[in-house]
């Protein structure tokens, strides 16, 4: 089976979805929920790049790259709870 995966801007349109994104229970101590993810984003703008994930108009996660300190490089990849089971 093929699927098609997109990563999209985050927009007034996705927004809701993103910030509804949602880790495992037993991956929640280990990864940044989205909602600071987008925080640091917003203040790195210049040098931080969110985006959703979907597969086939789907949203199954979330992914950020990009310099969100003055001394360090970054990639964040959250994928739903939902893809995990």
């Amino acid at each position: 089976m093929d699927f098609l995966v997109e990563l999209k801007k985050i927009t007034r349109e996705n927004i809701d979805e993103v910030l509804a994104l949602k880790v495992s229970a037993e991956q929640d101590n280990f990864v940044e929920d989205t909602a600071r993810s987008l925080a640091k984003a917003w203040v790195y703008k210049n040098t931080a790049f969110p985006f959703a994930i979907y597969i086939q108009n789907t949203i199954v996660g979330f992914a950020k790259t990009g310099e969100t300190t003055d001394t360090a490089l970054e990639m964040k990849l959250i994928i739903s709870e939902k893809m995990t089971k």
